[in-house]
């Protein structure tokens, strides 16, 4: 499944502090009302440092989060590096 404006092939992973409710909604297969949820609470408490925060904050369960740990990464927000390099 190919989110929209991937430069490159990230092999369908899944960042928690970048994408919308919908595109997490559909690369997750988690209900709408879920990835809303999540979306919500980072808008309110701040980004994610790791995946296993939906646990800790009371928006996934441990089950969920460890079938979709090949998945999920926090990329912190903030300036990204030019590219290309120079």
């Amino acid at each position: 499944m190919h989110l929209p404006l991937r430069a490159i092939d990230d092999g369908g992973l899944v960042d928690l502090n970048h994408l919308d409710a919908y595109q997490i909604a559909v690369a997750t297969k988690l209900p709408v009302a879920s990835a809303l949820v999540i979306v919500a609470d980072r808008a309110a408490n701040g980004p994610f440092t790791r995946p296993e925060e939906l646990v800790s904050r009371g928006l996934a369960d441990e089950r969920t989060v460890k079938r979709l740990a090949a998945q999920l990464i926090c990329i912190p927000p903030g300036p990204h590096p030019a590219w290309p390099p120079r």
